[in-house]
């Protein structure tokens, strides 16, 4: 209750306090109160004219920082597009648009129909002020311009850098009655003052009459950066309506005095100190790398858009670290891959100075990374290739183009080697080649196996020639004693004289076979077109000649060529399937047919018979389904050698069995 007195006592001295105070001052106020509102709305143009000058600022700072995005560069790229509509959707702005550095217009993003905006894209507007103004290097804020809809539309423009070199304007268009740009007029300027804004060439873009409009008092100021000018006008029956009001205000001045004093403190807490704390919290969570923080202050007026462009700012920043991450990532994901391959990756300069090395190229050229960086790429060369080999190379990689081809470079201990290289340009953002990036694979080892390889099929030739000499003679030996035992003997003796002389002749016919083989191992033949039907054709004439006792027929397309790629013995391996056909029937006339059949992408050969069939040992063996083991016994090297040709096609070979009884053999080859 003490305390209670005391503060009614307070309250009651405050009262009396202000309450003279009150009165001795109100005809001090009644004399300086015009002059006061006339100071008053002499003040006014010049707040309103700097609170523009930074809803300006801060607008031209957004378009700046939107303009550093990599992808608004991105002339006429679905990224473009998609910055520029987040830029629209993230900010004041109206809308957005690119002009690249020629003057077209490569994207926008505003409220238009598509064909407008399919219109406007590819248009020239190299004529326009900002867009001169903004690739010159400023960020400009151009004229207020009348739109069809009645309102004034302000463009700010600036430029957009890439590697330090403008290549195009970004500009961001705000319709100035469409949002809250002139808020600040309400903020400034009661609702008695007339404020007038023109734009330097003396266009009113805001007009509010005074009232009452009689007896004025005017002030004007002028925005350094745009030259608008802001008249402000203020009537003087304001103030003598105003001192009259303070006559019935005295009365319950003292009152709201008291009402003041404890509400105060409480409505300087919700309205500033809390919502200043909740910025400062803010810009300390971005100072900490939290990017994307928001802060929520429910206010109306200034303190609602600041939080607003905060928030804005904090996605901005948010999606730029996003982006720089992933592209760190990336890089680090590259590196890593190709510092973890085994080939040797290094990158040079336009003239050949080596600039990176990776891990593979010390254990490839046993060259230290240090050794390497700064020479010249002619520190590998061997001397083994040619002057015209690397003019050859140079003009390649100096137009754009990728070269590969085998070489011959000498390692640091001056050991030569052979490799595959790889040489490809890396061209900056505007196509100009600026680098080199170089893969070598080491082949050394491939080559010597190549040519010990070669080696072996030339050994291979001389004991073929050697052997089939010896054995041919031999075996003409070893018939014609036969022969004389079959004839000069009867009986068993003859008989066994004729599984002697028959056993020869398939030995023999069995050395011709296997000469093709060794000779198709050993000359590697290459595929090349082949037009099976004649081919075919004449394989099945060959073999009814040699076989009169035989129906061996052929069915192709009509009138059509049918032409595959294959190696030139594709011949001797359907002539092959035939004559195994009609020599292994066990048919008095054996019967065989051949069909030539194709499709978009192959063409195949079908061999069909009649007899006893392939035993499924030998087909499993020669479809790699089965190895080979040591008590197989094959029916002869024939089939052997049509694998082996198909193979060297590209083709594919497959049995199957025929209905009623026999076999069918498919050689199935790609188109050319």
């Amino acid at each position: 209750m003490k305390h209670g007195t005391r503060l009614l006592v307070l309250f009651v001295l405050l009262a009396v306090v202000l309450s003279g105070i009150v009165f001795a001052g109100f005809e001090y106020s009644k004399h300086s109160v015009t002059e006061t509102q006339s100071n008053h709305v002499e003040q006014k143009p010049d707040e309103i004219a700097q609170m523009l000058e930074a809803r300006f600022d801060g607008l031209r700072r957004t378009t700046r920082l939107w303009a550093t995005n990599p992808a608004v560069a991105a002339h006429g790229s679905a990224r473009q597009r998609r910055a520029l509509r987040d830029f629209a959707n993230q900010t004041t702005f109206d809308g957005v648009s690119v002009i690249a550095s020629n003057g077209t217009m490569t994207a926008i993003a505003a409220d238009l129909d598509p064909t407008t905006r399919r219109r406007l894209v590819g248009q020239e507007f190299g004529d326009r002020r900002y867009f001169r103004e903004a690739l010159a290097g400023q960020t400009y804020v151009s004229e207020p311009v009348s739109a069809s809809s009645g309102h004034y539309i302000v463009t700010i423009s600036t430029p957009i850098y890439r590697n330090g070199t403008v290549v195009g304007t970004l500009n961001a268009a705000l319709h100035l009655q469409n949002g809250t740009f002139f808020d600040v007029v309400d903020t400034v300027a009661n609702r008695n003052h007339g404020v007038t804004i023109r734009s330097r060439s003396g266009t009113v873009i805001y007009d509010r009459q005074p009232h009452p409009d009689t007896d004025l008092i005017a002030a004007n100021a002028t925005l350094q950066e745009t030259g608008w000018t802001v008249d402000v006008q203020g009537s003087r029956r304001v103030f003598a309506d105003e001192l009259q009001t303070i006559t019935y205000r005295q009365l319950g001045g003292v009152a709201l005095v008291l009402l003041l004093v404890g509400g105060y403190g409480w409505l300087f807490y919700s309205r500033v100190l809390r919502f200043h704390e909740a910025l400062l919290d803010g810009f300390e969570a971005l100072k900490n790398n939290e990017y994307g923080h928001r802060i929520d202050v429910h206010a109306p007026g200034e303190w609602n858009r600041l939080a607003s462009g905060f928030n804005e700012t904090s996605r901005t920043l948010e999606a730029y670290e996003r982006e720089r991450q992933t592209r760190e990532a990336e890089l680090r994901r590259f590196e890593r891959a190709v510092e973890a391959t085994g080939h040797a990756v290094y990158i040079t300069d336009t003239d050949g100075v080596i600039e990176y090395v990776n891990p593979a190229f010390k254990e490839i050229t046993g060259y230290d990374a240090e050794d390497a960086i700064g020479e010249n790429a002619r520190i590998l060369q061997s001397g083994e290739m040619s002057e015209e080999y690397y003019e050859r190379m140079w003009t390649t990689i100096l137009e754009g183009n990728v070269w590969e081809e085998e070489l011959i470079d000498q390692r640091d201990d001056g050991q030569q080697y052979h490799a595959y290289q790889t040489v490809a340009p890396i061209p900056d953002e505007d196509g100009r080649v600026t680098a080199f990036v170089a893969i070598q694979t080491d082949i050394t080892d491939r080559k010597q196996l190549e040519e010990r390889l070669r080696d072996s099929i030339q050994q291979l030739r001389v004991i073929d020639r050697v052997l089939r000499h010896n054995l041919r003679n031999d075996m003409n030996v070893i018939e014609g004693f036969a022969r004389i035992v079959e004839e000069e003997s009867s009986g068993e003796t003859s008989t066994y004289a004729t599984r002697i002389r028959e056993t020869s002749e398939k030995l023999r016919a069995l050395t011709d076979k296997e000469r093709k083989i060794t000779k198709f191992l050993s000359d590697q033949p290459s595929t090349e077109p082949v037009d099976l039907a004649e081919t075919v054709e004449a394989v099945v004439a060959a073999v009814n000649d040699r076989h009169s006792n035989a129906d061996v027929t052929i069915r192709r397309p009509e009138s059509e060529t049918c032409t595959a790629r294959a190696t030139p013995s594709i011949g001797q391996a359907v002539e092959e399937l035939v004559e195994n056909a009609v020599v292994h029937s066990d048919r008095e006339r054996p019967s065989v047919d051949v069909r030539i059949e194709r499709d978009d992408d192959a063409a195949r050969v079908v061999v069909a018979d009649d007899g006893p069939g392939i035993p499924e040992m030998e087909r499993s063996v020669l479809t790699d389904e089965a190895e080979i083991e040591p008590l197989y016994h094959g029916s002869g090297l024939g089939l052997w050698l049509v694998n082996l040709v198909v193979s060297q096609s590209d083709g594919n070979l497959t049995f199957d069995e025929n209905e009623p009884r026999g076999s069918v053999v498919v050689i199935e080859l790609p188109r050319d």
